[in-house]
């Protein structure tokens, strides 16, 4: 049964699981991890429908889960949700850069971000430092960003894994202004600049 995850609010999480994945190490000997994809509401069926699939027939790692739409005190807010792809062992660069290549061909644009799971329930909402073991842009966000280059009228800054483009409303068009959710999902944030 293919479960949605905006439709489910009585469990937190829906999980996908490769059957057929062999581990290499034993578990005590694992640093696993998982890759984070972040996406709003109306997005994260279609992408969880893309990435389960990939997960049962052996593409991805061992097994991925989805957050829903049951509230959760940990959700940044209440319009995004999570994918998490799990990686057996951090210390296999080539199979957590293999994953994050599956993904990329498998469609997804979004920024990822890489936490071991020996971090779980520390968030850097919460004020920890130094979660996030890597980052991924897709090639849509280097082309959005070689734009924003372009236009001498904006500022753009990097802070922490966030880059934020800040504007003057006069020189931003409508047309950026609707792109507002796409570039968030790329990992590029649009902020007004404050009259000083």
């Amino acid at each position: 049964m293919n479960l949605r995850p905006s439709e489910i609010v009585d469990k937190y999480w829906i999980y996908s699981i490769c059957e057929s994945y062999e581990f290499k190490l034993p578990r005590a000997k694992r640093r696993s991890g998982k890759w984070l994809i972040f996406d709003s509401v109306g997005e994260i069926d279609r992408m969880w429908e893309i990435i389960r699939e990939a997960t049962i027939t052996g593409v991805l790692g061992p097994s991925a889960k989805v957050s829903t739409s049951k509230e959760n005190k940990n959700a940044a807010d209440r319009y995004t949700r999570v994918i998490c792809v799990f990686t057996e062992n951090y210390d296999d660069r080539l199979d957590v850069e293999r994953i994050e290549n599956k993904l990329r061909e498998l469609g997804i644009i979004n920024k990822l971000l890489y936490k071991l799971d020996s971090l779980v329930g520390k968030y850097e909402k919460d004020g920890y430092k130094d979660v996030i073991e890597k980052v991924s842009y897709s090639k849509n966000y280097r082309e959005e960003l070689a734009r924003f280059h372009q236009n001498d009228k904006l500022e753009i800054q990097t802070i922490g894994h966030q880059t934020i483009v800040l504007y003057k409303k006069e020189d931003l068009s409508k047309v950026l202004m609707n792109k507002q959710l796409y570039l968030k999902r790329l990992g590029i944030y649009l902020r007004e600049q404050s009259e000083t």
